[in-house]
């Protein structure tokens, strides 16, 4: 009987210092070595400048959840024609013959007006836009064009040029395009600041053809 009392006080004492340790020594004595939240650390002054130069060549990399689309205004006015040709002027073999350029409506497409060359005599004709540019800058020229032949086998002859020297034109040709209207875009770095002037014109190649011209643009990239 007094061996079975001893066992249970004995268990009792073991059961009070685990108790004792885990919810008393643990948390004052243990814990109390390391340095709270919130709570000021000392540095020395070499540990601090060896961690702020460390900071300062570290890379800062913002992070966005979805991409910034931003809309490049068109550098040329009118370039949809839904003001018939205003700042638009007559170019090279069109100022003679006029009657070769004219405004046409195009119904059930997502452009409502173009611009219709005509061009049987295989003449360079069509017509120019001047639009200030900077050197050293990326930009796009882009147009919708489309041949009014329905045979392949036909040259179309159309393009896009923008022209400011001494360096060469920047262009976009059309020339075994037929009946659909094609979207073409190049991207450029232009080399002289100045005023440079754009065409829209038939005859590329000394061909005789009729086209048909729509969403001119040019865009500042960078």
């Amino acid at each position: 009987m007094k061996t079975k009392l001893f066992i249970i006080l004995f268990v009792i004492l073991i059961i009070t210092a685990l108790f004792g340790w885990r919810y008393y020594y643990l948390p004052n004595v243990v814990m109390a070595k390391r340095t709270p939240v919130g709570q000021k650390t000392k540095i020395s002054s070499s540990s601090y400048k060896k961690l702020i130069d460390r900071v300062e060549s570290s890379t800062v990399i913002n992070m966005r959840t979805e991409p910034e689309i931003v809309e490049k205004p068109n550098m040329l006015k009118n370039g949809s024609f839904n003001e018939k040709l205003k700042n638009w002027q007559l170019w090279h073999s069109a100022k003679s013959l006029s009657n070769t350029v004219k405004i046409i409506n195009v119904s059930g497409k997502k452009f409502k007006n173009a611009v219709r060359i005509e061009n049987p005599m295989k003449k360079l004709v069509g017509i120019q836009q001047i639009v200030r540019v900077v050197s050293n800058t990326v930009y796009k020229l882009s147009g919708i064009a489309r041949s009014l032949g329905n045979d392949k086998s036909k040259i179309f002859g159309g393009r896009i040029a923008i022209w400011l020297p001494p360096q060469k034109e920047k262009q976009i040709v059309w020339m075994s395009e037929y009946d659909h209207w094609w979207k073409k875009e190049l991207i450029f770095t232009n080399q002289v600041s100045g005023i440079a002037t754009l065409y829209v014109h038939m005859g590329y190649g000394r061909v005789a053809s009729t086209g048909e011209f729509t969403n001119i643009s040019l865009e500042k990239l960078e």
